[in-house]
């Protein structure tokens, strides 16, 4: 026997609907935020080989600057 055991909510039909009612509407919630994180993660690894490329290009054209420096600073 818990002698320590404590009632939040006193032992009503309504409250314990209440309770019951709260209880699923955010587990609901839970349900909603692991969903659209799911979803969100899924979109990320989807678009990473584009970033990658995208990434890939950039450091392409910033090398192509740096070479046309280099050869107008040896041409001047």
């Amino acid at each position: 026997m818990n002698v320590f055991k404590i009632r939040i909510f006193p032992v009503t039909q309504g409250k314990i609907f209440s309770y019951k009612k709260y209880k699923k509407r955010k587990l609901a919630g839970q349900v909603r935020q692991s969903t659209r994180r799911a979803i969100q993660s899924e979109k990320i690894t989807i678009r990473q080989p584009l970033i990658d490329v995208k990434d890939y290009i950039d450091q392409a054209i910033l090398e192509g600057d740096r070479l046309k420096l280099q050869a107008e600073q040896y041409l001047a």
